[in-house]
């Protein structure tokens, strides 16, 4: 597991460890390293101006090494091992997972 930006020190909500550890070895298991993309104390990251981003609750996991099919087989699988307060979804070239406290 590597930061986009370098950064490890970016996520301090265990919420999001908690994703990057389960995503990590979800990424490993289809040959691949996990690329955490939204690292929020970078100058270049940005989102709308409420996103859970910027409150340690969100994180954006590369996905641009899979095909269509393989991004959604592995959204599945951390969607099927993360609690139901926990939105994955399938973007361009990431996956976006969020905590929505409201959700659970």
């Amino acid at each position: 597991m590597r930061y986009k930006h370098g950064n490890k020190n970016v996520v301090q909500n265990w919420r999001i460890r908690k994703v990057h550890k389960i995503a990590n070895e979800i990424w490993a298991s289809h040959g691949r390293e996990l690329v955490i993309t939204s690292p929020p104390d970078t100058e270049d990251y940005e989102h709308g101006p409420f996103s859970w981003h910027y409150y340690g609750m969100a994180t954006d996991l590369r996905t641009t090494y899979y095909n269509t099919s393989e991004a959604r087989q592995v959204a599945k699988e951390l969607r099927d091992r993360l609690p139901a307060e926990y939105q994955v979804i399938v973007e361009k070239n990431h996956i976006h997972v969020e905590c929505d406290l409201e959700q659970a």
